[in-house]
């Protein structure tokens, strides 16, 4: 274990004891790669954050954490998730500028501090990043950057162009970027993917984690985003289901909803891995899962 990453441990212990066992259970899936990977994206966020930023992931993962869980009550107690418009995320979440700051850098921790996402973070390193060609990566609403930052880090000959339809989300990846050294290589502008003009961009692959949940019309995403993609080029998509969350609008319910969405929208489905967390509560209704899809354009 490294040094960066020694030190948010223990002040992640110290600030949120009761948080600690699980993340620590996160690092037993794959020690190696949260060690590896883990303290270099730590780095990143000190440089983007400044100083004071362990403190700053620690209490935005601690936030997080807890807003998923009451979340999660919430949709176990109604059947439904909380909000069903984009309209009502917006105004309710991403307009929230107390909200966001915390909410990114939530989000940007669990890649490492949940279980099920160090599992989906061992099968895009092996099953899609290191099988790509060399070329021109999209990311779709980078957010943290964390996703595609890895990727350009790992693998000197792709060049990254990520799309926020939110110019405030664009403040956060370029620093991360550059404190990855790869800031040459990634650049990041404000576009809607969502209407995105067929073998207008001809990206040789693309990353977009976690957004079709957010989405009222995932399966009209997909179709856009393969029209941004040349034929045979990979796409990396992951996704929530049955898991509770302030700005989830669409309830996934079946794996095979998602893949129907990518194969009608113009891919066809080269793998998909399914992942629930380690620790549930007892006779829960719904267990929060989350999917990751690898497709090809056809």
């Amino acid at each position: 274990m490294n040094p960066l990453q020694k030190q948010f441990y223990q002040l992640l212990r110290e600030s949120y004891p009761m948080m600690w066992r699980g993340v620590e259970e996160a690092r037993l899936v794959a020690p190696e790669l949260v060690d590896r990977h883990f303290e270099r994206c730590l780095g990143w966020a000190t440089h983007a954050i400044g100083p004071g930023a362990l403190q700053k992931v620690a209490d935005g993962y601690a936030f997080f954490t807890m807003e998923v869980n009451r979340a999660q009550r919430a949709y176990e107690a109604a059947g439904k998730y909380e909000l069903s418009s984009f309209a009502e995320a917006n105004r309710q979440v991403y307009q929230n500028s107390e909200y966001m700051a915390q909410y990114y850098w939530g989000v940007f921790a669990i890649l490492f501090c949940w279980s099920h996402y160090v599992e989906l973070m061992e099968f895009y390193l092996a099953r899609f990043v290191r099988q790509l060609p060399s070329g021109r990566l999209l990311e779709v609403a980078p957010g943290h950057g964390a996703w595609g930052i890895i990727a350009v880090s790992d693998r000197p000959d792709l060049t990254l162009e990520g799309w926020d339809i939110s110019p405030a989300s664009l403040t956060i990846a370029p620093l991360m970027a550059a404190g990855a050294g790869v800031a040459e290589r990634c650049q990041y502008r404000v576009g809607d993917a969502t209407h995105a003009e067929p073998g207008r961009d001809g990206f040789d692959a693309a990353v977009c984690s976690f957004m079709l949940e957010h989405l009222e019309q995932p399966g009209a995403f997909l179709a856009q985003l393969a029209g941004s993609l040349n034929p045979g080029a990979r796409a990396f998509v992951t996704l929530a289901l049955t898991a509770g969350q302030r700005d989830h609008i669409y309830e996934f319910k079946r794996e095979s909803e998602a893949i129907l969405m990518a194969e009608t929208g113009g891919f066809d489905v080269l793998e998909s891995r399914m992942a629930q967390p380690l620790r549930l509560a007892s006779n829960v209704r719904y267990i929060p899962r989350v999917q990751a899809l690898i497709l090809r354009k056809r």
